[in-house]
C-alpha cells in the first residue's frame, strides 16, 4: 500500500495566508407561508375538535349541576346532620333511581353509600348515625365534620 506524503513548505502557508476569502454563500431564506391545503386541512379539523370538546365539556357541567347544588347545600347545613343524610338520599335517588335507593335504610343505607362511592366511610359512623336518628342523641363536632366530609366526597365521587 502506498503512503500519501503532503509536502507543505513554508512558501505554501504563506501563499494561503496571502489569499482573501469571500463570505460564504447564504441561499435567501425559505418563504414560510399557511397556503398548502394541508394547513386548511388542520386548521378546519383542530375546530371540529375544539367544538366537540366543548360540547362535551358543556354536557358534563350540565350534567353534574346536582352535584354542585348538593354540596352547596350540605355545605349550608354542616350543623344539621339529618339534613345532610336527606341531601344523600335525594341524590341517591336522583343518580341510581327510586326502587333501588329508596328501601334502603339503616346498615344497608350506609353500606351502599360506601360501595358506591371511593374512599367514603359511612359504615363506621353506624352506631353514631342509629343514635342521632332513633334516640335523637346529638353527634359530637368531630362525627358532625366527618359526616360532612363523607357526603361532599360522596358526592363528588360516586358514579
Amino acid at each position: 500500500m502506498k503512503s500519501i506524503r503532503f509536502n507543505i513548505s513554508d512558501s505554501n502557508i504563506q501563499s494561503f495566508n496571502s489569499l482573501e476569502l469571500d463570505g460564504l454563500y447564504e441561499p435567501p431564506p425559505v418563504a414560510f407561508a399557511f397556503e398548502t391545503i394541508g394547513w386548511a386541512v388542520l386548521l378546519g379539523v383542530s375546530i371540529v375538535f375544539a367544538f366537540i370538546w366543548m360540547i362535551y365539556a358543556l354536557r358534563i357541567y350540565i350534567k353534574n349541576k346536582y352535584r354542585r347544588d348538593a354540596i352547596a347545600q350540605i355545605e349550608k347545613l354542616e350543623n344539621d346532620p339529618v339534613s345532610i343524610l336527606v341531601v344523600l338520599k335525594r341524590v341517591a335517588i336522583h343518580r341510581y333511581g327510586r326502587k333501588i335507593v329508596a328501601p334502603l335504610t339503616g346498615e344497608k343505607w350506609l353500606e351502599y353509600l360506601d360501595e358506591t362511592a371511593h374512599q367514603v366511610q359511612f359504615l363506621k359512623m353506624n352506631s353514631n348515625i342509629e343514635k342521632l336518628l332513633y334516640e335523637q342523641v346529638e353527634l359530637d363536632t368531630a362525627t358532625r365534620y366527618q359526616l360532612s366530609v363523607n357526603a361532599v366526597k360522596w358526592i363528588k365521587t360516586h358514579a
